[in-house]
């Protein structure tokens, strides 16, 4: 697995930071490796439905389902050691400093009294399927996160335009400033703050948006100047 570690840090080392502050990942993993990870996506019921209002459907139930990949219980067998051995490359602590680094400069506005090199962050790293009507409004993440990366999982470039999407505040609207069109092996990385803004359009009948995320967040407990306002309405995605 160190040479698709090497491969997704250069990516990332390698991309451009546009605004508002995050990185497009274009064939962020060779591309051997990124057929293997189709190969290898779970079937639905290795999932847990992720409870969410954008997730909720009209019958109850939900448009988003998550899986975890520290717990592969539910995982056949016949997938569960491809996604046990890429582990070591999501929870490696060379990619964690490479995204600290990438996003010094935002990272450490938002610690000020710390430098972007003695933040401790834990990650989460996980498989995600969102079914038709699972949309994401525009909303800046909560405060539980401090780096976000996500690769999608397509088998085809044929839905570009259910990618994620940043935007800009200008007084009480918002302006579309980029989106990161949803093809095979591309994604995107940010810092979250509270201008982190970003949403996903409606996904219509029919369409599956596979994906893998990696969520950098504080320790539980940590105590550190964090200048990102925490709201009881920033709902988990």
């Amino acid at each position: 697995m160190s040479k698709i570690l090497d491969h997704l840090i250069n990516c990332i080392e390698g991309a451009p930071i546009t605004n508002p502050p995050h990185i497009h990942l274009d064939k962020p993993f060779p591309d051997n490796f990124y057929q293997e990870m189709l190969d290898n996506l779970p079937p639905d019921y290795s999932y847990i439905p992720f409870k969410h209002p954008d997730a909720l459907k009209e019958d109850g139930t939900s448009s988003r389902l998550r899986l975890v990949l520290t717990d592969l219980h539910h995982i056949p067998s016949s997938k569960k050691n491809f996604w046990k051995e890429t582990l070591s490359v999501w929870q490696s602590s060379e990619l964690k400093t490479t995204l600290l680094k990438k996003f010094y400069e935002t990272i450490e506005e938002r610690f000020p009294e710390n430098k972007w090199d003695s933040i401790s962050l834990e990650v989460l790293p996980s498989l995600f399927r969102d079914l038709s009507d699972y949309k994401i409004r525009i909303h800046p993440d909560n405060g539980k996160k401090t780096i976000v990366l996500q690769v999608y999982l397509p088998p085809d470039n044929s839905t570009p335009e259910i990618g994620t999407c940043f935007h800009n505040k200008v007084d009480d609207s918002f302006n579309k400033a980029d989106q990161i069109p949803f093809r095979r092996n591309y994604g995107y990385a940010f810092p979250v703050t509270n201008h982190s803004w970003h949403s996903v359009d409606t996904i219509q009948e029919g369409i599956v948006r596979n994906s893998l995320m990696l969520i950098y967040s504080l320790p539980k407990g940590a105590t550190i100047k964090d200048n990102k306002i925490h709201k009881k309405k920033e709902q988990d995605y």
